[in-house]
């Protein structure tokens, strides 16, 4: 029997989903990758928890969308992946899907592998949700 091979992270998994990929957007020093999970991998109660206002520590992967998510993931083989912090601001729900916009910067990414998740399925992998805390009592971000 072979040893199932780890990932550095693989103890402190907070989601891992099958997600499906819609539009990459490249801007100014940053990029986004639109993101749809099922309603039945993640509902809006949980969604409200990752999807809103949060800073995530993740990976993203064309493929293994199919694979049991109990199944550890072997990132270091996959071809098409992003590993980065992402900062998410909301999320949509409709009938059968929770949508959200993941953004990162654009010098953590290469920019060829970007165009590799446009429309394709593919998995998302949470290790950390940190809460993005907005300067509303301070104008202008000044103490």
């Amino acid at each position: 029997m072979m040893a199932k091979k780890k990932t550095a992270r693989s103890e402190n998994v907070l989601v891992d989903v099958p997600v499906r990929f819609g539009n990459v957007s490249i801007g100014d020093g940053s990029a986004s990758v639109s993101v749809s999970i099922d309603r039945d991998d993640m509902n809006p109660a949980a969604a409200d928890n990752l999807l809103c206002a949060r800073r995530l520590t993740a990976v993203i992967a064309v493929g293994g969308d199919s694979d049991d998510a109990d199944q550890q993931l072997l990132f270091d083989d996959m071809r098409h992946k992003i590993e980065t912090v992402f900062e998410v601001k909301g999320y949509s729900v409709k009938a059968k899907e929770v949508r959200a916009t993941f953004n990162m910067l654009l010098k953590d990414v290469k920019i060829t592998i970007l165009g590799k998740f446009a429309k394709h399925r593919g998995r998302l992998v949470v290790f950390q949700a940190a809460l993005i805390e907005d300067n509303v009592d301070e104008p202008n971000g000044e103490e």
